[in-house]
C-alpha cells in the first residue's frame, strides 16, 4: 500500500523578537524534532522568513523545496509559502506561484485583502507509485472576507487549468473557520471577535470543486477543542473552534487519494510552542482508478 503523509504548517514568522521565549533561535530546535517525529513526505509551510530557511537547510537536508513568492513584504525579510518533499521519493516535474489578487501575475493585494498573498505549487513525480501529483500551498489573507473567498475561486480556476486530471493535495493556512462554535453553544471571548470569520464560506468554495477536507474525511467531528492556531498559549487559548489549518485532497483520473488519518499535532513543551499554529498532517492511500 502506497501512503503519503502530507502537512500543513504556519510556522510564525522567524524574525519577530517580541515572541519573547518563542522567538525562533528558541523554538526551532523544538520545531524541528517535531517535524523529524512527524516525518511528513510533503510539508506546504507558511509565513516562512529566513531562519526557518537556514534551520531547515541544516537540519532536515532530506527535504528539497520550492520557496514561491514573497508575501507581506516583497524583500529578503518578506514572507512565503515554500513547499517541502522528500527528496528521495519525489522528482519535481515543475512549479509555479501566482499572487491572490485581480492581477495574480504581479505583486499585489487582492480585493479588500490588508496584506499580498499568493499560492505555490508543484507537479511532483512519485517514484514510488510511479505517478504524478500536484501539491498546492497557500496562505490566505486574516482579516478581508471577499479576498478569502475570490482567492479561494482563483485557486480552484487555476487548479481546473493544471491540474484537472491529477491528484491534489492542498494545504494551507486558509484563515476561515469550518464551524460556528457560537451557534453550537459555545461563546467567543470579545477580544477574539476579529477570529470569527463567517463559517463555511471557504471551505464550501473548496468543497464544491471536489476537494475534500482530511479531518473530516478521517472521521473527526468540529467541536470547540479543534483550534489549530493558538497564539503560543496551547491549551491555555479558548476553545472556539479556530480550525483554520487545512489539508484537502482531490482525485485524478489515474489515481485517487483516502485518507487514513488526519491529526492535530499538539506536541509542545510550554511556555516553549513550535510556533504559534499546531501543524496539521493527513495520512492518505493512494489508489490505482486502472
Amino acid at each position: 500500500m502506497t501512503t503519503i503523509k502530507a502537512m500543513t504548517f504556519n510556522l510564525r514568522g522567524s524574525m519577530l523578537e517580541i515572541d519573547g521565549v518563542n522567538y525562533w533561535p528558541h523554538r526551532a530546535d523544538l520545531n524541528i524534532s517535531v517535524l523529524r517525529r512527524a516525518a511528513p513526505d510533503i510539508i506546504g509551510f507558511q509565513e516562512f522568513q529566513i531562519g526557518h530557511r537556514d534551520s531547515y537547510a541544516a537540519h532536515l537536508p532530506e527535504y528539497e523545496h520550492v520557496i514561491g513568492h514573497n508575501t507581506i513584504d516583497d524583500s529578503e525579510f518578506g514572507m512565503q509559502n515554500p513547499i517541502y518533499w522528500r527528496r528521495e521519493r519525489f522528482a519535481l516535474r515543475d512549479c509555479g506561484a501566482f499572487y491572490l489578487s485581480e492581477t495574480p501575475e504581479r505583486w499585489s493585494v487582492g480585493w479588500d485583502g490588508v496584506f499580498v498573498r499568493s499560492v505555490n505549487w508543484v507537479r511532483l513525480h512519485d517514484t514510488q507509485a510511479g505517478f504524478d501529483l500536484i501539491a498546492l500551498n497557500t496562505h490566505l489573507d486574516h482579516l478581508g472576507e471577499t479576498a478569502r473567498q475570490n482567492s479561494a475561486r482563483l485557486i480552484v480556476g487555476h487548479l481546473q487549468a493544471f491540474a484537472a486530471d491529477l491528484p491534489v493535495i492542498v494545504t494551507g493556512d486558509m484563515n476561515s473557520r469550518v464551524w460556528a462554535v457560537e451557534a453550537n453553544g459555545g461563546h467567543i471571548p470579545p477580544e477574539l471577535s476579529e477570529e470569527a470569520t463567517p463559517p463555511g464560506t471557504v471551505h464550501r468554495i473548496f468543497t464544491a470543486y471536489g476537494l475534500r477536507d482530511t479531518f473530516n474525511e478521517a472521521g473527526h467531528a468540529e467541536s470547540a477543542d479543534t483550534n489549530t492556531f493558538h497564539d503560543f498559549k496551547g491549551e491555555d487559548y479558548p476553545a472556539i473552534g479556530q480550525r483554520i489549518d487545512w489539508v484537502l485532497i482531490g482525485d485524478g483520473a489515474g489515481h485517487r487519494l483516502q485518507t487514513l488519518d488526519c491529526a492535530i499535532i499538539r506536541d509542545a513543551q510550554p511556555p516553549v510552542y513550535p510556533s504559534d499554529h499546531y501543524p496539521v498532517m493527513a495520512t492518505v492511500r493512494v489508489v490505482s482508478s486502472g
